[in-house]
């Protein structure tokens, strides 16, 4: 799947991915919830595709940073959409979460 969706966004031009660092760029510098995200006390677990083109890595850095206690778990190849790529993988790993952080064991 990530091979044929590989090949569409080839075919696009850079004027598209500039566009989308640009986005992304703004999201970072101006992400009023950033300074809230010190008030998260509940376990935190966040999931990140390394080839996700839509969410950039510093983004979730960000997230990570300002969340006590967050979790990150990078999934190999894979792109923005885990649940759709790897579902039994993203499963797996969210069952394994709430599990370990339950209160009720």
């Amino acid at each position: 799947m990530l091979e044929g969706r590989a090949s569409d966004f080839a075919q696009l031009p850079a004027s598209f991915f500039q566009g989308f660092v640009r986005i992304y760029e703004n999201q970072l510098a101006n992400t009023p919830i950033t300074d809230e995200l010190h008030k998260i006390k509940v376990p935190t677990m966040l999931i990140w595709g390394e080839m996700d083109v839509l969410t950039p890595w510093a983004l979730t850095e960000v997230i990570k940073k300002n969340i006590p206690h967050a979790h990150v778990i990078k999934l190999p190849d894979t792109g923005h959409v885990a649940i759709a790529e790897k579902p039994q993988l993203l499963e797996a790993i969210m069952y394994g979460f709430i599990q370990q952080n339950s209160r009720i064991k």
